[in-house]
C-alpha cells in the first residue's frame, strides 16, 4: 500500500529541525502540551499503531486496547528530553511503519478489528486514520512556531518571491503565479486583505482576500488568491492555519460569499478547500481567470443563507 507517510516524515523532520529548544518546550498553558510532548505523543502513537498494523495484518477479527495517551505523555517525560533525540526517534519509527505498510499484502487491508470506540474497523482505514492523526498534532505543533499576521504592503516584494519560489517546479509554467511582481499583491491589499506565515523571520506562506473588482455588483463577495507554502512547509499544516486566518476575517467584514479557482490540472486541491466548507459551482465565473489556460474550477463558500 503506498502512503505519503514517507513524504509528510521527511517534511516534518526537515521543518522541525529548526524550531529551537527554547520553542519546543514552551507550553501554552500549563494544561497543554508543549510541541515536546505533542511529538512524543505521536511516538507513542507510532508504537502503538506499529504493533496495531502488524497484528491485524496477520488474522482479522481482532479486539485491540486504546491506551492512556495523557498518562504515557507524562510518565516518559518528553519535557524533560532534547527536542532534537524526540525527533530523532519520531523520524525512525514512522519511517519503519511507511517500510511495513508499503510492503503489506493488498488482501490483508480488508482485514477488520474491534477497539472500544469503533467495530468493524479495516487495516485500510486505520492506515489512512493513522496519518491523519499525525497531520493533526503536526499542526499543533505548527501553531506553537508559526506565526500568522496581517500582510502589510512591505511585505509585498517578500510575498512576491515566495510565490515565484512556491510555484517553481510545482505549478506549470502557463500560471500567472511564475510572473507574480510586488505591485500585484501591494493591488490586492489595497482592495482586500492578506496574511503570511512566519517561521522565525522567514515568510514561508501567505493568502489573499480580494473584494471582487466589480464591487458595485458583486458586494460582499471576494475573491481567495494565491494561497502558497513553500515546499518543505507543505502538508505540515501552515495551508490550514492561513485559511483559518483569511475565514475569521471574512466572517468580520460580513463577507457574504467567497470565491476562489483551482486550476484544471491540480483537481486534487478541491478536496483540500472542500475542507472549509468551498464547493464548486460551474455558474459561477472567477473573474481573474488565466486567459492562458483552460478554464479553473471555480468553488463557492456562501456565507450567508439566502431567504
Amino acid at each position: 500500500m503506498n502512503t505519503e507517510l514517507r513524504a509528510i516524515t521527511e517534511r516534518a523532520v526537515l521543518r522541525m529541525s529548526h524550531i529551537s529548544e527554547a520553542v519546543a518546550s514552551r507550553k501554552p498553558t500549563p494544561q497543554t502540551w508543549s510541541a515536546k510532548e505533542v511529538v512524543g505523543h505521536l511516538i507513542d502513537s507510532a508504537s502503538v499503531n506499529l504493533e496495531r498494523v502488524l497484528r491485524v495484518s496477520l488474522q482479522s477479527g481482532l479486539s485491540l486496547h486504546v491506551y492512556p495517551q495523557n498518562d504515557w505523555v507524562r510518565l516518559q517525560g518528553y519535557q524533560e528530553r532534547p527536542f532534537a533525540e524526540i525527533v530523532t526517534l519520531w523520524q525512525a519509527l514512522n519511517l519503519h511503519i511507511a517500510h511495513v505498510v508499503e510492503r503489506l499484502p493488498e488482501e490483508s487491508l480488508a482485514h477488520t478489528f474491534d477497539v472500544p470506540h469503533a467495530q468493524n474497523v479495516t487495516l485500510r482505514f486505520l492506515i489512512d486514520d493513522y496519518i491523519a492523526h499525525l497531520l493533526h498534532h503536526l499542526r499543533q505543533v505548527w501553531g506553537r512556531t508559526v506565526q500568522i499576521r496581517a500582510a502589510t504592503p512591505a511585505d509585498a516584494p517578500t510575498i512576491a518571491g515566495m510565490i515565484r519560489a512556491a510555484w517553481a517546479g510545482k505549478v506549470a509554467e502557463n500560471s500567472s503565479g511564475h510572473a507574480e511582481t510586488p505591485e500585484k499583491v501591494e493591488s490586492d491589499l489595497k482592495n482586500g486583505f492578506g496574511w503570511v506565515a512566519l517561521d522565525g523571520e522567514r515568510l514561508v506562506g501567505s493568502v489573499r482576500l480580494v473584494r471582487h473588482p466589480k464591487v458595485l455588483e458583486f458586494p460582499g463577495v471576494f475573491e481567495v488568491k494565491k494561497l502558497g507554502v513553500l515546499g518543505e512547509y507543505r502538508g505540515l499544516g501552515v495551508s490550514h492555519l492561513l485559511m483559518e486566518a483569511l475565514l475569521k476575517k471574512a466572517d468580520q467584514v460580513l463577507a457574504k460569499e467567497l470565491r476562489l479557482a483551482v486550476r484544471s490540472d491540480q483537481p486534487r486541491l478541491l478536496e483540500f478547500y472542500a475542507q472549509f466548507g468551498f464547493v464548486r459551482d460551474e455558474a459561477v465565473s472567477y473573474s481573474a481567470a488565466n486567459p492562458n489556460t483552460p478554464p479553473p474550477f471555480v468553488m463557492v463558500r456562501r456565507l450567508e443563507v439566502e431567504s
